[in-house]
């Protein structure tokens, strides 16, 4: 809603502070009450709770409906909705990969996969997305104002900042990944084959930090409707293959699967 809006601090801030209020909770209650997974999900789901409710209250109390925003509030909640759909089915495509590993392939094969995707979101969701978010008000501003050519000057700079901030660094990491996971890992019997899932993941996820450009295009010209398709769309793909990959326990597959996603 607060990008419908074009609200873009707000709805940033928001996203940080839900981060950080989930997981202040969680370590509460794992230090306070009981280090288990129970509470840890306990803690994220009070944190995810108390964020809902103060940001509907700030939505509610700056954009009160009255004449014709409120003849407009159906189309805001369409938006809103296309919107929802969009990070609803990127964060599936991100997260249920595990659940499916785990329910379908062998427990013991999560861990090093686990660990191999964490370090592979490195480029794409610390390098790329804070640029992403700074460059994007400034877009939709050249958008609206229909200037075209500074929009276009602004699109080939951030192309070439995500190359240069996102996608060398990544290839670099993929490259040092061998020197790397040991560290990281101090001597684990799994860090080869931690190394072997981030050979293959990362390159992927560095060059997919450049498909931050083309979706904050079409957020810029409010095409939400072709970005909760195309993701659906992607989501289905990539579950429907790795759950068929999970059950033949062919994890490298899952691997090439979401460096293509």
């Amino acid at each position: 809603a607060f990008i419908s809006r074009q609200r873009f601090f707000i709805s940033t801030a928001t996203q940080f502070l839900s981060l950080l209020l989930r997981h202040c909770c969680s370590l509460a209650l794992v230090v306070l009450y009981s280090a288990t997974l129970d509470a840890f999900v306990i803690g994220q789901v009070v944190g995810a709770a108390v964020v809902l409710v103060v940001s509907r209250v700030i939505f509610r109390h700056g954009h009160k409906l009255s004449g014709d925003h409120a003849r407009s509030g159906s189309s805001h909640s369409t938006i809103s909705i296309a919107i929802v759909v969009y990070g609803a089915a990127g964060a599936c495509a991100m997260q249920l990969d595990k659940v499916l590993l785990s329910a379908l392939a062998s427990p013991t094969l999560t861990g090093p996969y686990f660990l191999a995707s964490t370090l592979s979101l490195v480029p794409i969701a610390f390098l790329a997305t804070p640029v992403a978010q700074f460059v994007q008000p400034k877009l939709i501003a050249c958008l609206v104002r229909n200037q075209t050519e500074a929009a276009r000057r602004l699109i080939v700079r951030l192309s070439l900042a995500l190359t240069g901030l996102a996608v060398v660094p990544g290839m670099l990491l993929s490259i040092a990944a061998p020197l790397i996971v040991p560290h990281w890992l101090q001597g684990s019997a799994d860090q080869d084959i931690v190394i072997s899932y981030v050979l293959l993941l990362m390159p992927g996820t560095s060059l997919g930090a450049l498909g931050l450009v083309p979706a904050m295009v079409l957020i810029a010209r409010r095409d939400y409707r072709a970005l909760a398709v195309m993701s659906c769309v992607l989501t289905l793909a990539v579950l429907s293959t790795t759950a068929l990959l999970a059950a033949n326990n062919d994890i490298r597959g899952i691997c090439i699967t979401y460096a293509l996603y």
